[in-house]
């Protein structure tokens, strides 16, 4: 089974409530392992999940990002 989870997505107009986010589809077999991890830390799943993949980007120099280049003249 595979769970959609959303991450970052564009800001329609007058979407002042939501912050963007992005569907991605995660196995069930891990939902349920970072649910359970997830609570013990006192974390959300979303949290949890945001953080996991910010340490994997890290490790792999990806994060953070590089700072936005000046715009051209």
């Amino acid at each position: 089974m595979i769970h959609n989870v959303r991450m970052a997505q564009k800001k329609k107009a007058g979407d002042r409530a939501r912050k963007p986010y992005k569907f991605v589809r995660i196995k069930h077999l891990f939902v349920d392992a970072a649910r359970a991890a997830s609570e013990e830390i006192g974390h959300d799943l979303t949290q949890y999940v945001n953080d996991a993949l910010r340490m994997r980007l890290a490790a792999e120099g990806k994060w953070p990002p590089p700072p936005p280049k000046p715009p051209a003249r």
